[in-house]
């Protein structure tokens, strides 16, 4: 197994363990079959967190969470939609991110799938200022 492989497979397990913490359901709960609103919510979470900040494929996310790829990529659009639609859904979406990123420790900038990690929690206004800021060189 690569590197990014083990890495990514790390991130769902850091995924949960914040979502855990800040829902308040335990990890155990949200990796089980249970199917109530509230535990089935916080895993298309992790599911979404997983796959559009983290980069992993639909069945990596799948097998982390015993789950089937269309089941995932079902999870991943309803989060996404939602997020559209509401906007306190996309601050509290955007601050999980950012605490998921900061426990796994891909928030260090140290290479750039880092930073593009980083650079998808920003909103569409804040990444044109930063792009403006690299091309006129003043981006550290």
């Amino acid at each position: 197994m690569s590197i990014w492989k083990r890495k990514r497979a790390k991130a769902v397990e850091t995924i949960i363990s914040v979502l855990s913490e800040y829902s308040g359901i335990s990890s155990a709960r949200i990796m089980s079959t249970q199917r109530t609103s509230a535990v089935a919510h916080w895993r298309a979470v992790a599911a979404y967190i997983a796959h559009e900040h983290f980069s992993c494929s639909l069945t990596e996310v799948g097998v982390a969470l015993s789950r089937d790829h269309t089941t995932v990529l079902h999870s991943v659009r309803k989060i996404a939609k939602m997020r559209d639609r509401d906007e306190e859904a996309k601050s509290e979406l955007d601050t999980l991110v950012a605490l998921c990123l900061d426990k796994a420790g891909w928030m260090d900038g140290d290479n750039f799938v880092n930073a593009l990690a980083a650079f998808n929690v920003l909103d569409a206004r804040q990444r044109q200022k930063f792009l403006a800021e690299i091309a006129s060189g003043v981006a550290e």
